[in-house]
């Protein structure tokens, strides 16, 4: 399944809004970063469901999670596992994942509380 017109422009109008923001020196690049990443998963998962298909992610009563109802983290997960990402692309990715949840106030909040006890 090839990428539909829309999402690749999509894609690369945020990639180009990464370099803008990097270049001003704005923190707001790393949420953008994770916008990215998502969205190329999301291609990923779509174009060869297949490659896919042996990854067995499960919700939180234990029954099996279509693609359709993954989140980011199990984009993640799920790219890792079939080989997508490599061990530090994964960790970096975790990472990513991780901070731009703080685009949350309550999660940026709670991270700092997190910290602050360490």
């Amino acid at each position: 399944m090839p990428v539909d017109a829309q999402t690749l422009f999509l894609i690369q109008q945020r990639i180009r809004e990464v370099y803008q923001v990097w270049e001003a020196g704005g923190y707001s690049v790393i949420f953008l970063c994770g916008s990215v990443l998502e969205a190329v998963l999301t291609v990923a998962i779509q174009k060869d469901p297949e490659l896919f298909k042996g990854v067995s992610l499960k919700d939180q009563k234990g029954c099996d999670l279509p693609t359709k109802g993954w989140r980011f983290v199990n984009m993640i997960d799920a790219a890792y596992e079939v080989g997508l990402l490599t061990p530090e692309l994964y960790r970096y990715s975790a990472r990513l994942r991780e901070f731009r949840n703080c685009i949350h106030i309550s999660e940026q909040v709670e991270s700092s509380r997190i910290k602050l006890r360490l």
